[in-house]
């Protein structure tokens, strides 16, 4: 099966794929099999042989086997997951089935008799227990039975109908206990009316059978109150609101879905006039347990797309158990793959306490406007929840974090066919003759050599690779357009040799004759928060793994080792590390007195030496295409006037 060769792909199904294979003129069926199945069956991808050459006959079987596979795959979610609180509408439903059940067995049973059966007659040669059964099986004596269990207040007796039916729905026990009374209540009606129906019409009166609730009449206000409506808006539609009230940014956007989908998940969408410190607490410590990868890392990406938090939190917990269980270097994820350990204990690693901050924080300054709009009456349940420094500190210190790039993996990265040669724009991991230079090309190398942050790479202008004092340097966040971590973000780098050498000058002088605004036009913005970083990044990291690279050695820790370089220098001085760094003076007097111009700290960058071999990326530039192709995303920003403010 790993020969096969694809066919082409059309739309079926809820995936919208029909995962049709051919190979030798035959089809065949493979698809990768969603996390709650491959995690019961242990295996990632699943085919089968369709023993045919038609392709439209293929394309049907194949269909199919997709959509039973799907359905395989729901009914097996279902049950693995922790049962969950059924809402109203769900304990009318339990009811209704009820109600239409009976009466339809009722009906079945009267269908299926002898044309001369009289049910009330018992016969001489009956046995005590016929004739009891017999008694117990018309509907009115059971409709007596269960009005006497309503009047005795025998909830008991309904229990085992009621709790057949809630797992079959993988729903809990309603609570409060209130609520549950209230629906075993209900019930016992339910059971009374209906067999009195079925009753009546055994013996020709046509009754009709009229559901005997109207609608959930709640057990109380204090028990109704956990659930939203219109008069006590949700966690979700209250976020929503504000959001379009107050014109949030995009990225203020983005911290909300991201908060509202983990607060949902793990709490639940509760109407926010009842959200109490104990919600917001147990918020935090579900947070620390939540793996950091919970939304990106494939073992994760099925439940957590589909808000199942409670799956998402099985699945680290199966790992992390493997992880404790064995000192092997090879780990089986709970989906049948496997990962070398270290993979694998990343994808174990729990939320880091400032991301936990980030979320605390957002809540907390949510319900202080809500509280200011009177949209919740008491004390902000999240105040006081958030790590303090210490423990953000202690936490540094356990955690292993970015570190800075050992050389031989820095000649590994900049040794592959990306930057060596490749076999074109849509192949570049495979070894061939071309080099395409363009933002995957640069962005690593001014990254290393000078410092920037992956956005204030990506977003750089052709205008932005210049000259001053006689130097060449990068200007870095010039623009109000584009975007800053901070107001120090803002700065000059002088640049290094290395990347003269390679072709920097070169590159953006070409790209200033073809009227290219744009440094790397060719990324895409990717929302919501329109950044060009989003991409990149998943891109990048593909890459680096493939090559072997570890997590703890992403694209920014190019800027880790950069500083790292920096900091060892023997006469390094802290003003021009961290100005070179965009990091704030502070209230140190080189802030206010000193005038450093590029001049001043160019020896420092030069200083700079990784060790690396950039023989081959030097000798690429007679072989170099530079395609400067725009975006559709980047139109507009190619389209504005350069303007330095």
């Amino acid at each position: 099966m790993r020969h096969l060769a694809p066919a082409k792909r059309e739309g079926a199904g809820m995936g919208g794929r029909v995962h049709l294979l051919a190979r030798l003129g035959r089809f065949y069926w493979r698809a990768r099999l969603p996390l709650a199945l491959a995690s019961r069956i242990g295996r990632s991808h699943f085919g089968i042989a369709l023993r045919t050459s038609d392709r439209a006959l293929a394309r049907r079987l194949a269909t199919r086997a997709t959509a039973a596979m799907e359905s395989l795959a729901e009914a097996v979610a279902m049950t693995a997951q922790e049962p969950q609180q059924p809402t109203d509408a769900e304990l009318m439903e339990i009811l209704r089935e009820m109600f239409v059940g009976i009466i339809a067995r009722s009906e079945r049973a009267h269908l299926h008799r002898a044309e001369d059966f009289d049910p009330d007659a018992i016969r001489d040669d009956d046995t005590d227990e016929e004739a009891q059964a017999k008694a117990e099986a018309d509907p009115m004596e059971k409709a007596t039975y269960w009005r006497g269990a309503i009047t005795r207040n025998a909830l008991e007796e309904i229990r085992p109908f009621t709790q057949a039916a809630l797992r079959r729905r993988n729903r809990a026990a309603p609570e409060p206990e209130e609520r549950h009374r209230a629906f075993l209540r209900m019930a016992l009606g339910v059971a009374a009316e209906a067999h009195e129906i079925g009753g009546a019409r055994r013996v020709g009166h046509t009754r009709p059978a009229v559901f005997p609730f109207e609608g959930w009449p709640g057990p109380s206000a204090i028990a109704d109150a956990e659930h939203a409506g219109p008069a006590r808006p949700s966690v979700s539609a209250l976020f929503a609101d504000h959001a379009e009230r107050k014109r949030w940014s995009p990225a203020n956007r983005q911290k909300a879905a991201v908060a509202v989908r983990l607060f949902s998940g793990l709490v639940g969408d509760r109407a926010v006039s009842v959200i109490r410190k104990t919600d917001a607490a147990d918020f935090k410590r579900q947070l620390e347990k939540m793996p950091a990868a919970w939304a990106q890392a494939a073992i994760y990406r099925d439940a957590a797309a589909a808000g199942d938090l409670r799956a998402v939190m099985e699945t680290v917990k199966k790992l992390r158990d493997t992880l404790a269980a064995t000192k092997d270097p090879t780990i089986t994820l709970p989906d049948g793959s496997t990962v070398p350990r270290e993979r694998a204990e990343v994808l174990a690693a729990p939320m880091h306490p400032k991301t936990i901050n980030i979320h605390l924080e957002f809540f907390f300054s949510a319900f202080r406007r809500f509280i200011a709009e009177g949209e919740f009456v008491g004390e902000n349940p999240f105040a006081a929840l958030r790590f303090d420094k210490r423990e953000l500190r202690h936490s540094a210190d356990d955690d292993n974090g970015r570190d800075a790039w050992p050389r031989a993996q820095l000649q590994t990265l900049f040794d592959s066919p990306l930057w060596t040669g490749c076999k074109g724009a849509t192949r570049r991991k495979e070894a061939g003759p071309v080099v395409i230079e363009d933002g995957w090309f640069w962005a690593p190398l001014i990254a290393l050599y000078a410092g920037l942050r992956m956005e204030e790479v990506l977003q750089l202008r052709t205008a932005d690779i210049a000259s001053m004092d006689g130097l060449p340097v990068i200007r870095v966040a010039w623009s109000n357009e584009q975007r800053k971590k901070s107001r120090s973000a803002r700065r000059v780098v002088p640049i290094h040799s290395h990347l003269i050498r390679v072709g920097l000058l070169d590159f953006a002088e070409e790209a200033r004759t073809r009227g290219v605004r744009l440094l790397f036009p060719e990324l895409p913005k990717t929302q919501p928060r329109n950044t060009l970083q989003a991409y990149f990044s998943r891109r990048f990291v593909v890459l680096r793994r493939e090559l072997g690279i570890p997590d703890r050695h992403d694209f920014h820790a190019l800027r880790t080792t950069f500083d790292t370089a920096l900091e060892r220098q023997p006469t390094t001085n802290t003003t021009l590390v961290r100005m070179a760094m965009g990091h704030s003076l502070g209230r140190d007097m080189a802030s206010h007195y000193a005038k450093i111009t590029p001049p001043d700290f160019a020896p420092l960058i030069q200083s700079l030496d990784f060790g690396l071999d950039l023989t081959a990326l030097i000798a690429s530039r007679g072989r170099r295409q530079r395609p400067f192709e725009i975006h559709p995303t980047r139109e507009e920003d190619q389209a504005k006037p350069d303007a330095d403010q």
